[in-house]
């Protein structure tokens, strides 16, 4: 098979369809369309203890920043203030304001606040819209009682999710900086086959 070696995600694992949820194994052999759960009511139902895996994007300089100090939660938001996550690396697109690094987390959800897009959509001649739970869900009124607002789009791909407490919340991550954002790369030889790097690091 084909692909290119130097990409993270570049291809499938052997197994089909896949159980492995370790976030190092997601990074290694699954491309950024892949979701590693189903949505959350769906698995929920299933395990109501379970935990859930989110993806996140934000600017290289965002991510050496989160990785030695915290994950700090925006201050606003469609659902309000907190840490936004999507169902894959590709669902970030779109929601994401900046690019360069993503992340991968498993996260404990929590008691978890759901809605569907359209209740807090304000399009015109939309019939399920309700501006109360638009604004509740807006101004993080959902704080109060909840720790997670999941926002159940019309397609599945799009859902996302905010938690409130990322200090509390993500049990672990993994972060991947985009080849093209990290001079390292270049300078410590890690683009070519090595017997030791020039740091002398690995």
């Amino acid at each position: 098979e084909r692909r290119q070696e130097d990409v993270w995600g570049d291809r499938p694992c052997d197994t089909d369809p896949c159980p492995n949820r370790t976030l190092e194994h997601i990074v290694i052999f699954h491309a950024r369309d892949y979701k590693p759960q189903p949505r959350w009511r769906e698995l929920n139902a299933v395990d109501p203890n379970a935990t859930y895996i989110g993806f996140h994007t934000t600017t290289s300089q965002a991510a050496v920043g989160i990785a030695h100090s915290e994950f700090r939660p925006s201050s606003s938001g469609m659902l309000g203030s907190g840490a936004y996550f999507a169902r894959s690396v590709e669902d970030t697109i779109g929601k994401a304001n900046s690019y360069g690094a993503w992340i991968i987390a498993e996260i404990r959800m929590g008691k978890v606040f759901e809605i569907n897009k359209k209740q807090i959509y304000p399009r015109f001649n939309n019939p399920h819209y309700n501006a109360n739970l638009h604004h509740f869900v807006q101004s993080g009124g959902w704080h109060k009682e909840y720790d997670t607002c999941y926002l159940n789009h019309e397609m599945d791909r799009k859902d996302e999710f905010c938690i409130k407490n990322p200090q509390e919340q993500i049990i672990k991550w993994v972060i991947v900086i985009e080849r093209q954002n990290d001079a390292k790369v270049s300078q410590y030889g890690l683009d070519t086959e090595f017997d030791s790097t020039k740091c002398g690091c690995i």
